[in-house]
């Protein structure tokens, strides 16, 4: 997607149309930055959640095959 604004960006700045630049850029605040700062959310949670596994299987309240089928699920949540 950054690649595509980029892109965007640069055949903009030729135009040299100063008003549409400026509302191009704070369409994409509004759309871009929120999906991203989620996704930082999420992925600051998953990592908690993966620590929270780690420590019980450490602590050894679960087995070491409930915490590969939870850590699996974890890291697949992520690559959504």
């Amino acid at each position: 997607m950054q690649k595509k604004q980029v892109s965007e960006l640069s055949e903009l700045k030729e135009k040299k149309d100063k008003k549409y630049l400026e509302n191009k850029v704070r369409k994409w605040r509004k759309e871009i930055y929120p999906k991203a700062l989620k996704s930082v959310e999420i992925s600051h949670e998953l990592k908690q959640k993966l620590e929270a596994l780690e420590r019980a299987y450490t602590e050894g309240y679960i087995s070491e095959d409930s915490y590969n089928k939870g850590k699996s699920r974890l890291e697949s949540e992520g690559k959504k």
